[in-house]
C-alpha cells in the first residue's frame, strides 16, 4: 500500500481509510494519531468503515473470540 505524505490539515476521508489498517496493526506514527482519533469521532461514514474493518480483521485473526473484545466503540471511547 503506497502512503501519501500528510498535510498539517484535518484528514480527509480517503487519508483517514488509508490508515485504517496501520491503526488496527497498532502501528500508527503517534504525529497521526490524535488526527486520526479526531476524524473517528465526527465522521460517521469513516466510524462505521473503520468498525467493519476492525471486526473483520479482528475475527480472520483470532482463533478464538475471548481473545480480546470486539467492540470498537467501547475501545475507541478509551482515547
Amino acid at each position: 500500500m503506497k502512503i501519501r505524505k500528510i498535510s498539517r490539515t484535518p484528514f480527509e476521508c480517503s487519508e483517514f481509510e488509508q490508515y485504517i489498517p496501520v491503526f488496527i496493526r497498532g502501528e500508527l506514527p503517534d504525529n497521526l494519531y490524535d488526527k486520526f482519533i479526531q476524524h473517528y469521532k465526527k465522521c460517521n461514514e469513516c466510524n462505521e468503515e473503520l468498525e467493519i474493518v476492525y471486526l473483520v480483521h479482528h475475527t480472520v485473526n483470532s482463533h478464538s473470540f475471548d481473545s480480546g473484545s470486539l467492540n470498537l466503540k467501547e475501545k475507541m471511547a478509551e482515547h
